[in-house]
């Protein structure tokens, strides 16, 4: 198995904390660190930085991927989600993807499809559920588990086998007879797609179209914060969407992060352009 990590100067002191707990409780299995390129103002030596950093890791750049195309994708969660689903092409054989703000605190079940059920539906739920429907042209763009709404998009991390995304992708490129990457572009620029996610598409792709569904399970969903531990037995892990910035040099210290004074300031200044 191959780990691919998905990671941008944001989550630089983050992803140093979600490569130790993979070490620690999932997998000493190869990890790679696929990096946002096109997100590095103010950090310009942002990937040697990060390979310093965080030591026995590759390094791999979203420009890889159709990299003009991506250039012109101006949200990085979008770039993201378009890179998650073509991690294979960047890595062989069955790959754990996990998002660079990931925390695991013990092994998690990675053969089951993690689901958590949404009591109220609110716009985020319905504009990943128009998503999906646009995609694969489906009446229903969820997972229902007996009568309930059920997401899966809130568990960032997922076991994905070898082929399945290169199986999507084609169904996908040949039910709208353009290429699965640039039909997402064309219609993110269009304006006819305001919402992705990559693991509503691939789970309910999985369960209502392939030949390879998997059995469900329900879980919770981390809370944005590395402050409080997903309690579900199988599934004890952190999640935090905050950046570095956000939750403090001090905190990361205190959890082993080597922090240097240089790295704290070149981290500052990257935050500083992007909120300018």
């Amino acid at each position: 198995m191959n780990i691919a990590i998905t990671t941008y100067p944001g989550h630089a002191f983050s992803t140093y904390l979600t490569v130790k707990s993979i070490r620690e409780h999932i997998s000493n299995d190869p990890i790679t660190l696929i990096v946002d390129d096109f997100f590095m103002e103010g950090w310009a030596t942002f990937i040697d930085d990060i390979e310093q950093l965080i030591p026995n890791v590759s390094i791999r750049r979203y420009g890889e991927l159709q990299g003009s195309l991506l250039a012109t994708v101006g949200k990085g969660w979008f770039r993201q989600q378009l890179v998650k689903m073509n991690v294979d092409r960047y890595l062989d054989g069955d790959v754990l993807i996990v998002d660079g703000d990931v925390i695991f605190d013990e092994s998690v079940d990675l053969s089951v499809v993690p689901l958590k059920i949404r009591p109220t539906i609110d716009s985020l739920d319905i504009g990943f559920d128009n998503y999906v429907k646009q995609v694969l042209k489906v009446d229903v763009g969820h997972i229902d588990r007996n009568g309930y709404w059920c997401a899966t998009s809130p568990i960032p991390f997922r076991f994905i086998e070898q082929g399945f995304l290169t199986g999507m992708r084609e169904y996908i490129s040949k039910l709208h007879g353009v290429e699965f990457t640039q039909f997402h572009i064309q219609e993110i620029h269009n304006g006819n797609m305001e919402q992705l996610s990559e693991w509503e598409l691939i789970e309910v792709y999985r369960q209502q179209i392939s030949d390879s569904p998997r059995p469900c399970k329900l879980t919770d969903a981390g809370n944005h914060t590395f402050g409080e531990t997903i309690t579900n037995p199988g599934f004890k892990y952190r999640h935090s969407s905050m950046k570095d910035d956000e939750i403090g040099r001090g905190w990361f210290q205190y959890f082993g992060v080597p922090i240097t004074d240089e790295l704290w300031q070149k981290s500052q200044e990257w935050h500083r352009r992007l909120i300018r």
